[in-house]
Parts: structure tokens; sequence; C-alpha cells
């Protein structure tokens, strides 16, 4: 159950869920960000429900997105689906659907290329 707040404390959390940027969202609110930042220091409730609005505003930015990504797609954008793919299939990502002999892929990062070093001296320790 959602404690209650005063007024502008709604106000704030309403204009977070809307937006999500915090310096945005106390201007909408007529709140100042040092206001903002001291009630949540001194609420622990308006803290996590400030924590919870974030977090709709982020899902609503985040459904924003993929409906704009998703209606590029339906356009027969290339890049769009260029995009979804390499993010949802393991197959389209770059490098990883070639086949290397004994199935050995190059390394993809700096730390994975170092692992796969670490791994070759200790193999010629053994």
């Amino acid at each position: 159950m959602m404690p209650k707040f005063n007024r502008k404390k709604k106000r704030m959390l309403s204009a977070l869920e809307n937006m999500r940027i915090v310096m945005h969202a106390c201007k909408k609110a007529g709140v100042s960000t040092s206001t903002f930042y001291r009630w949540r220091k001194e609420d622990i409730a308006f803290d996590e429900a400030c924590n919870e609005a974030i977090e709709a505003g982020t899902n609503l930015i985040n459904d924003m997105a993929e409906s704009v990504l998703i209606s590029k797609i339906r356009q027969s954008d290339y890049k769009a689906s260029t995009y979804w793919l390499e993010h949802h299939r393991d197959v389209y990502r770059p490098g990883f659907n070639r086949i290397y002999k004994d199935d050995v892929r190059p390394p993809r990062s700096f730390i994975e290329s170092l692992h796969h070093k670490a791994r070759q001296i200790l193999a010629k320790s053994d």
C-alpha cells in the first residue's frame, strides 16, 4: 500500500513516471532538485516510491523505443531490422555465426583474449 504523500510529492512521483529524468520531472512538478533529493534522503517511503516511479518511467521509454523500432521494421527499414536481429538472435551477431577450425572462434574482447592466452599458457605447462 502506497503511503500518503503531500500534493507536491505526488506530483513529483507522477512526473517521474512520465519522464524519468529527475531535472525535467522536478521542473514539471514545481520542485527544486535540492528539495527532491532532500525528500528522498529524509523520507524512506518516498525514496522507495521514487525508485518505483523511475523504473516505471524507464519501462515507458523502453516501450516507446521498441514501438518506434518495430514501426521501422514494418516499413522495411534495413538498419532497424539488422539492429533487432543482432540483439535478439545469436546467429546474427557480428562474428558469432562464423565457423572456425576446431570450433575455436577468435576472442571478442580484450578480457576474453587474456583468458584465451592464459588457457594456452596453462595448457603448455601441463
